[in-house]
């Protein structure tokens, strides 16, 4: 997975298994959105030969503060209407609450996500 500090990293993006993340900190796109910049970033990735690309939903930060981020499930959709990229989404660095991961897992998958990734500790 690529994040904020990595993402100019043109000779990382030609690795194998790379994972786009798509979130959004107030007006500073970390690795995102998809819909518009990071579509290109994706893009980029696979002209140069890799082909093991993953688009992830991980939340956009919101005004909400109960929540680490607020996961934007309307966006699984919109991915996989736009792109031919597999779409994975990460309940746990969304919520930042355990209690609220497989609630949103299950919504994931409802909304057509092809896979999730969760974040576990031993805490």
């Amino acid at each position: 997975m690529i994040g904020k500090l990595t993402m100019e990293n043109y000779i990382l993006k030609k690795e194998k298994e790379y994972i786009l993340q798509r979130k959004k900190e107030g007006s500073s796109i970390i690795t995102g959105p998809y819909l518009n910049p990071s579509k290109r970033d994706a893009e980029y990735i696979l002209s140069q030969g890799n082909y093991e690309v993953i688009l992830c939903e991980r939340g956009i930060r919101t005004f909400e503060n109960y929540t680490r981020n607020t996961l934007d499930l309307s966006a699984v959709p919109a991915l996989k209407r736009l792109s031919h990229l597999p779409v994975i989404v990460d309940p746990s660095h969304a919520t930042g609450r355990w209690r609220l991961v497989s609630p949103m897992a299950k919504a994931a998958i409802a909304v057509g996500a092809d896979g999730l990734l969760i974040e576990v500790h031993p805490d």
